[in-house]
C-alpha cells in the first residue's frame, strides 16, 4: 500500500500458468474456425485443446481445476470451470461428465441482496494475496467465498446457457429472470456484479454480462 491506498503493479516476465476457462474459449473458436475453412491444422490443434482440457477435470470435486501451473494443477474451483465446463464436456461428446460438472456448478448458487445468482469462487479468500485481503478485510482476514455472497451476471448467465443446452430450460429462465431484475439490469445493461469488490467486481452494466444475457435468452430459444 501506498499512504493507505492498494497499489497494483506490473511484473513483467513470462506467465508460466494456464487457465482452462480461457483453453475452452480457445477449443471452441479454433475448432469452429476448422468448419468454417475445413483446414486440418485447425481441427488438429482444436483436438489437441481438447484432449489437454480432458486431462484437467478434476473427478474429486466433479469440476474442471481452474488451470495448470508450471509445478502442477491449479486446484482452485472456480464456476466458470463448472458451467462453461459443461457446456465443453457436453460438446466434446462427455455427457455424464457434462451433468456432473453442472451438478457442481450448483455449489456456487447462492442469495445475494436479494438477487439469486451465482459466486465465482469456493473455499478461497475473497483476495488470493494476504495483503490485500487483509487491507480490504481487516476485521475478518479470514473470509473466503464459502461465506460471502455475490451474484455475478458473467457467471450466473454462463450457467443459465449451459443449462439451456443441457435441456433443463426452466432452471435456465430462473437464472435469466434474476439477472433481468431491476436490481441488476440497469438501463438495458446487466449489471457485472450485485456489489463491488474493488479490483475484481463492479456494480456497473456490463458488456459482458449483458452479451450472456442474450446467449442465455438464444439458447432457450
Amino acid at each position: 500500500t501506498i499512504h493507505g491506498q492498494l497499489q497494483e503493479i506490473y511484473k513483467p516476465g513470462e506467465v508460466v500458468w494456464c487457465s482452462t476457462e480461457l483453453n475452452i474459449v480457445a477449443y471452441f473458436f479454433i475448432r469452429d474456425l476448422g468448419y468454417i475453412t475445413d483446414d486440418e491444422k485447425y481441427k488438429r490443434a482444436a483436438n489437441l485443446i481438447k484432449q489437454g482440457i480432458l486431462r484437467n477435470f478434476d473427478e474429486k470435486h466433479g469440476q474442471f481445476n481452474r488451470g495448470v501451473h508450471a509445478n502442477g494443477q491449479d486446484t482452485v474451483m472456480a464456476l466458470d470451470c463448472a458451467s462453461w465446463g459443461a457446456l465443453f464436456l457436453e460438446a466434446a461428446g462427455e455427457k455424464a461428465l457434462a451433468r456432473t460438472a453442472m451438478a457442481a456448478a450448483n455449489r456456487y448458487r447462492n442469495r445475494s441482496n436479494g438477487i439469486m445468482g451465482y459466486k465465482p469462487y469456493l473455499d478461497m479468500p475473497i483476495y488470493e494475496d494476504t495483503p490485500s485481503q487483509i487491507h480490504f478485510f481487516p476485521k475478518t482476514p479470514d473470509l473466503t467465498w464459502t461465506d460471502y455472497s455475490l451474484a455475478w451476471s458473467e457467471g450466473s448467465l454462463g450457467v443459465a446457457v449451459a443449462y439451456a443446452r443441457l435441456g433443463k430450460e426452466s432452471l435456465a429462465e430462473e437464472i435469466l429472470a434474476n439477472m433481468l431484475d431491476t436490481r441488476m439490469n440497469e438501463r438495458g445493461g446487466i449489471r457485472y456484479a450485485d456489489r463491488e469488490i474493488e479490483h475484481q467486481f463492479s456494480t456497473a452494466p456490463s458488456t459482458i454480462g449483458t452479451t450472456w444475457a442474450i446467449l442465455a435468452m438464444k439458447s432457450l430459444e
